[in-house]
Order: C-alpha cells, then structure tokens, then sequence
C-alpha cells in the first residue's frame, strides 16, 4: 500500500459514515473485544444507545466469518483462525454492520438457497422457523448453521442485503450487509 493512499481510505471511511473497521484473523476472543471496542466506539459518535440486537448482529457476523471462512486454520487444541472483514457504522441515522470473507463453492451454494428462501418472510415466520431448525438435529452442520445463523441475522435486522464476488484468486467472496434503524420511518 502506498503512504499516498491512506488519507484516500480515510475519506472513503468518513463519506460511508465507516465508525469502526477490522480485517484479519479471527479468533473467538477476538470477537468477544471487538463487540465491546465497536460498541463503546458507536455510542461515542452518536447519541443513539446501543442495544444486545446491535451487538446480536454485529457477533453473529463475526462469528459467521469464524465458522465458515473458506481461509480457516484449526489448531491441534481445537481453536479456529479464520480471515475476514467486518465493519460498522452510521448511515441516515441507522446502524449498518458489513462482514465478508471467502467461501466455498459448497457453501456458496447453501448461502444462496437459504438467502432467498428468507427473503420476505415475516418474523414470525422467521421466528417458527428458528424453533424449528433448533430442534432439527439430522441436517448436516453447514446447513444447520448456515440456517441458524442467517435466520437470526434476518430475525434481528430490519433489513438485510448479501453479495457473492470473485476474488482474482478464483475464490468465492460472501458479503453480507445487516441495518439495524435506529429511528421508525
């Protein structure tokens, strides 16, 4: 990266009202701080007060990157290093969460289906189907939790927008965009 180009950064971040942003590895941990540094982070630069929805959100998506990263390194004691983006901020007075990170082909596949699949369903609906999909102890655990998490993110935020891109590398990139509004349209 070039030293000329950081201030570029800088006023990108300021112009999409970026509060905070990590990419790296992740471990649980580390998520586990980053909550506490985003929420500390976001209450300073509004008078909005954050809320455990805020924080459901902003931790599932991390954890979600944890989980099902296509770049995950397992340690002998069972620990997970996983590489991803995440980053939180303030737009129209409304909280945005964005994560990203790679996946698989497999996996690329399940976000999809579950994705659609959720899209306009109320949350009720989405709340029954939580239940249910909690219950369900025979599906494979990418789909179970490809299914648990994004039916909370979809029951949690008042709206949710994902993307699939293709790095140069030929892997798959998953974005996934939740906001969170802070004041009734």
């Amino acid at each position: 990266m070039k030293i000329e180009d950081v201030s570029k950064y800088y006023n990108i971040f300021n112009k999409d009202g970026i509060v905070l942003s990590y990419q790296g590895p992740f471990l649980q941990e580390m998520i586990e701080e980053i909550s506490l540094v985003m929420n500390k982070k976001l209450s300073s630069y509004s008078a909005l007060r954050m809320n455990s929805r805020y924080l459901s959100l902003f931790i599932e998506q991390a954890q979600n990157i944890l989980h099902y990263s296509s770049n995950t390194i397992k340690e002998e004691d069972g620990t997970r290093m996983s590489h991803g983006l995440i980053l939180t901020g303030i737009e129209n007075g409304n909280i945005f969460i964005i994560s990203g990170n790679p996946v698989d082909k497999e996996h690329e596949t399940v976000l999809k289906e579950r994705l659609e699949e959720l899209k306009g369903k109320s949350r009720d609906e989405l709340n029954k189907l939580f239940k249910y999909q909690l219950r369900n102890d025979n599906l494979n655990e990418l789909s179970k939790g490809a299914s648990l998490g994004l039916i909370e993110l979809s029951r949690k935020a008042d709206n949710v927008e994902y993307n699939f891109d293709t790095l140069p590398s030929g892997e798959t990139f998953f974005s996934i965009k939740t906001e969170y509004f802070t004041k009734q349209e």
